[in-house]
């Protein structure tokens, strides 16, 4: 080997040496003597310059066979004031194996102008010992799970449950019922009803307008002015006006304080209706006119005095089930 070679060997590993020397890699353990199953520290470091790139060695959940990973912290990175970095991670182990336990080196990969180091910590040596059990004393049984006393706390959940459940089965019962009862499901508050008369002139002046017997609609008309008249008197009087005939009506009402005047014009009033509903008899436009007139009669002739009017509105509406 001539000088030249050897002048350039020398130069290369002083480079390498001094480039080795600003590397630091260093694993240090809490204890080296704990119990088994014991939890322990491990603190992983390296110091190297700014310019350098470290490949942190990774771990899972074991260092080895017999060394368990408890936790680990992400890897922590710290300048210092000589343009270098120091590294930092710290570990939680622990072991269920005992006797001497060797943690082998950690390697970390650092590179720098193009160079690739591999620099290594040193082993540690963990001794995990054995509980020690007492052979003299005789072996006892498992207790039994003791039991805390239940407190209110422990048992209001439940409660609330229990309560949840009552008001749920409580709502659905009762909304079956109301549809079996074909009820709404809340009670709908009714606007208080006009009173009978007025109810019926009111359709009596709508009936006038819409001018059914002057288009040829004839039994429309007088059916229209039966109807209206029907459930006055069934509203007024209190007799099943609606469903009942004529004649039944003409009855009920002798039995009342019914105007003669007004029982007279009702009398012909029905009579009419009657033959031009079911006899097809074609009334004369006269007495179209005086059938109208004459359920507006029947209706001012029998309507309440003012006096009664006031207690029927003083009663208000009523709730519809």
């Amino acid at each position: 080997m001539n000088n030249g070679m050897k002048y350039g060997l020398l130069v290369t590993l002083i480079v390498m040496v001094t480039m080795a020397s600003g590397q630091k890699a260093e694993a240090v353990i809490g204890s080296d003597s704990v119990l088994i199953g014991d939890h322990v520290p491990l603190t992983l470091s390296f110091k190297s310059s700014e310019a350098g790139r470290v490949q942190w060695p990774y771990q899972q959940d074991t260092i080895t066979g017999k060394i368990e990973i408890i936790s680990q912290s992400s890897v922590d990175s710290v300048r210092l004031s000589n343009d270098s970095v120091a590294l930092r991670q710290d570990l939680v182990v622990t072991s269920f194996d005992t006797g001497f336990i060797v943690i082998p080196p950690f390697e970390f990969s650092y590179s720098e102008n193009n160079q690739q180091q591999l620099v290594k910590t040193d082993p540690l040596l963990l001794y995990v010992q054995p509980m020690e059990v007492d052979t003299t004393q005789p072996i006892k049984t498992i207790k039994g799970p003791m039991s805390a006393p239940l407190t209110f706390h422990d048992i209001l959940p439940w409660l609330l449950i229990a309560l949840a459940v009552i008001l749920i089965g409580t709502l659905v019962w009762y909304i079956i019922w109301r549809k079996r009862q074909q009820k709404p499901i809340l009670p709908v508050r009714e606007k208080p009803r006009e009173p009978a008369h007025i109810e019926a002139l009111k359709a009596l002046e709508t009936l006038q307008e819409q001018k059914l017997w002057q288009n040829g609609k004839v039994k429309e008309y007088f059916t229209e002015i039966s109807h209206i008249i029907r459930v006055y008197l069934e509203r007024r009087f209190a007799i099943p006006a609606v469903e009942s005939t004529s004649g039944e009506i003409i009855e009920a009402l002798r039995k009342q304080d019914f105007d003669k005047q007004a029982f007279k014009q009702l009398n012909e009033l029905m009579e009419i209706a009657d033959l031009a509903k079911f006899a097809k008899y074609e009334p004369l436009p006269s007495e179209n006119d005086k059938a109208l007139k004459d359920a507006f009669e029947v209706v001012n002739l029998t309507k309440p005095v003012a006096t009664e009017i006031e207690e029927k509105d003083k009663k208000g509406g009523r709730d519809v089930e």
